[in-house]
């Protein structure tokens, strides 16, 4: 008799630490969430001069790639007007004068990464950062920030966006049309079974399939279309 009533006390304390650990776990879930400023996967919320300034970021253009100029004669080389060439070695554009190489690439791909992590910033914005992302979206010409707004307007289900979501489909990059794809199933809570890697002429079928659902959408008044 005392060791049942032992087991019994025994469950109904281990009931209670356990219910007690899962309080714990809902309420530092539940702080973190509020700190951060959303729901999870988005970032805490920044001002709407922080979104533009992100966008403007994402948009930044590389710089130009110098032009190969015809060599001309420089202190210091000893230079053969009959083969429009220096005798000592053809000048190498990039070149430090102190013997270091100025490495175009690598500056160029540390520019790259900057608007790529402007775009993710920007992607996990939430809704607020709707309208930058469409900007970025159309106004970027890197694949990579694209696909990253691209992301961030799926989340945020823009429907203002479907329109150049649905002309994305037809991208002649497959990782563009695989991003717009991801994002329009989210907004219209729907498999289209698009694949990026189709023929162009199966996919052309569904294009033209979500552009008539998007329009009637549209002419009924659905502003959130949602598929039942």
């Amino acid at each position: 008799m005392n060791m049942s009533r032992t087991i019994r006390q025994f469950r109904k304390s281990k009931n209670a630490v356990l219910i007690v650990i899962s309080v714990v776990f809902i309420v530092i879930g539940v702080v973190n969430i509020t700190t951060r400023g959303g729901s999870p996967g988005t970032e805490a919320p920044v001002s709407k001069q922080e979104l533009t300034e992100l966008a403007n970021l994402a948009l930044t253009q590389p710089p130009p790639t110098p032009k190969t100029t015809t060599p001309s004669h420089q202190e210091g080389t000893d230079y053969d007007f009959s083969k429009n060439a220096p005798r000592t070695g053809q000048a190498t554009t990039g070149k430090k004068s102190g013997g270091g190489a100025l490495n175009l690439n690598e500056i160029l791909s540390r520019d790259e990464q900057k608007r790529i992590d402007a775009a993710r910033k920007l992607s996990k914005q939430g809704p607020a950062a709707k309208a930058e992302m469409r900007r970025v979206f159309k106004e970027a010409k890197d694949v990579n920030v694209r696909a990253a707004v691209i992301d961030g307007l799926g989340e945020a289900e823009d429907w203002d966006a479907v329109p150049e979501l649905i002309d994305a489909l037809e991208d002649e990059d497959a990782t563009i049309r695989g991003r717009a794809n991801a994002a329009l199933r989210k907004i219209f809570k729907a498999n289209f079974f698009f694949k990026a890697n189709d023929p162009p002429e199966k996919r052309a079928k569904i294009v033209a399939y979500i552009r008539k659902l998007y329009h009637f959408a549209r002419t009924a008044g659905a502003e959130k279309y949602r598929r039942p």
